[in-house]
C-alpha cells in the first residue's frame, strides 16, 4: 500500500469531511477517529500543527535527571536507546525473558558462569570486564 494513497483525497479537502474506506490503513483510520476526541484544541483553526496535536494526546512525565547524559546533540541513537533501556532495566536479558514465560537458558551468553541479568552483563561478567 502506498503511504501517500490518501494524499490526493486530503489535498483540497477538510480533514473533518474525510471518510474511512475499505482500503484505509489502520493508521489512517486511527487518525480519522482522533477527530472525535476532545483534545482541548480548536481543530478548526487553520494554524493548528501536528506538534500541537501530538502534545495534546501524549502522556508527559517529568524529565529524569539522567536524560541529558544520553539524549544530547551528538548522541548515537542506537547507543542512547540501549543505555536508556538498561537504566530502566528493560533490556531483553535472559532472566527477563524467562520471567515472561519464555523457555530460554538463563546462563550468561558471554561467560556462561552466572545468570544473565542487566547488572551481570554490564558489571559482573568476566568477558565484559575484559572488553
Amino acid at each position: 500500500m502506498c503511504p501517500f494513497e490518501h494524499l490526493e483525497i486530503v489535498l483540497g479537502s477538510s480533514f473533518f469531511q474525510l471518510r474511512e474506506t475499505t482500503t484505509s490503513s489502520w493508521l489512517w483510520r486511527k487518525l480519522l477517529r482522533l477527530r472525535s476526541v476532545d483534545l482541548g484544541l480548536d481543530l478548526l483553526c487553520p494554524t493548528i500543527s501536528i506538534i500541537d496535536i501530538w502534545d495534546a494526546i501524549r502522556f508527559r512525565k517529568e524529565r529524569v535527571l539522567w536524560h541529558k547524559l544520553i539524549w544530547h546533540a551528538f548522541h548515537i541513537p542506537k547507543h542512547s536507546i540501549v543505555v536508556w533501556m538498561a537504566i530502566l532495566n528493560r533490556l531483553p536479558t535472559r532472566d527477563r525473558l524467562s520471567s515472561f514465560g519464555m523457555q530460554v537458558e538463563i546462563g550468561c551468553v558471554l561467560c556462561g558462569r552466572k545468570q544473565e541479568t542487566r547488572d551481570h552483563i554490564f558489571f559482573d561478567c568476566v568477558f565484559s570486564r575484559k572488553v
